[in-house]
């Protein structure tokens, strides 16, 4: 750590990435936390709390934006993909979001009740 500051680490810091398993893609994946800009956007993007489209959103734009092509670092996803996300099979979206939540300070273990119901609630 040498003679850094906290704050010069504290803005040096990037988010954690992790791989994950995507069997029924026959892919692994690098799962990428949200910068804290990133994160803001995210939240921005989803329905009002009790908005019957919020979880579905939520899981989508979460995993859209955290998950990358380990081998060339390029988004897996493309903006224009939500409509065709929802359509797939929802079990490889689940285990990704999970992780992509994790990562992002978002959720803790293994729900994302607190984040469906208040993101501002999220742990900090």
């Amino acid at each position: 750590m040498g003679n850094n500051t906290i704050r010069e680490r504290a803005l040096a810091a990037v988010p954690p990435t992790e791989p994950v398993d995507v069997p029924e893609w026959g892919a692994k994946v690098e799962v990428r936390g949200l910068t804290l800009g990133a994160q803001q956007e995210f939240l921005r993007s989803l329905p009002d709390v009790g908005s019957k489209n919020r979880q579905k959103t939520m899981i989508v734009q979460l995993v859209l934006r955290c998950t990358f092509d380990p081998d060339t670092g390029e988004p897996v996803f493309d903006p224009a993909d939500p409509e065709a996300m929802l359509a797939a099979d929802s079990a490889p979206f689940n285990r990704v979001f999970q992780v992509a939540g994790r990562l992002s300070g978002l959720i803790e273990g293994d729900t994302e009740a607190e984040l469906a119901a208040d993101p501002t609630a999220a742990p900090s």
